[in-house]
């Protein structure tokens, strides 16, 4: 009885502290754990980006073929382990086609773990005239790309081709802040 008379008067403070945060709310959509990299068809594309549930998704297509791609792939996990707690998911989906599924493990399981990659990564089956077109009508399906989403699954940035780890950053911290509470002008 003493506590909740104790914690009662700060919930609000508590509330609002864990909203500034992080802002985070549970995904609806599940996520792989670290090493595991499953398959996603468009269908499961299209509920990753409305169900994801945080301030800000990010989904980076990439390829074991595409040397920036895999260049790239570091600077995604160092923006998660950066922006993560402030509501943020990184999602990497390859973008290797073989002519078997199970050849699939045989290149991107070894450069997903070269990479050190802990954020969710999924193995895309889909058919690319679909896919492509659904992300950007801008992309032409050339790889790197990536795309920025509100959590109400709206896009809300892109970068076709390569980037630095300074230009991930950047645009990150951009969104997320486009994502916070406009406040009152002051009187």
């Amino acid at each position: 009885m003493k506590t909740a008379r104790i914690v009662a008067p700060l919930l609000p403070i508590l509330l609002l502290a864990a909203w500034l945060a992080g802002d985070t709310q549970p995904t609806a959509f599940p996520m792989p754990k670290p090493g595991e990299v499953p398959f996603l068809d468009q269908a499961g594309v299209e509920k990753l980006v409305a169900t994801h549930g945080n301030r800000l998704l990010v989904v980076n297509h990439w390829a074991t073929w595409c040397s920036p791609c895999v260049e790239e792939l570091p600077y995604f996990q160092a923006a998660q382990d950066e922006f993560g707690r402030n509501g943020v998911q990184i999602v990497a989906l390859s973008m290797d086609f073989h002519a078997y599924e199970d050849e699939w493990p045989d290149f991107t399981h070894p450069t997903v773990k070269e990479a050190g990659l802990m954020l969710p990564v999924f193995q895309l089956n889909i058919d690319t005239t679909v896919t492509v077109p659904w992300f950007s009508s801008k992309w032409q399906g050339a790889l790197p790309a990536t795309f920025f989403y509100d959590r109400e699954g709206n896009k809300v940035g892109e970068i076709l081709g390569e980037l630095t780890r300074e230009q991930l950053f950047v645009e990150i911290g951009r969104q997320l802040e486009r994502t916070l509470p406009k406040k009152p002008a002051a009187p």
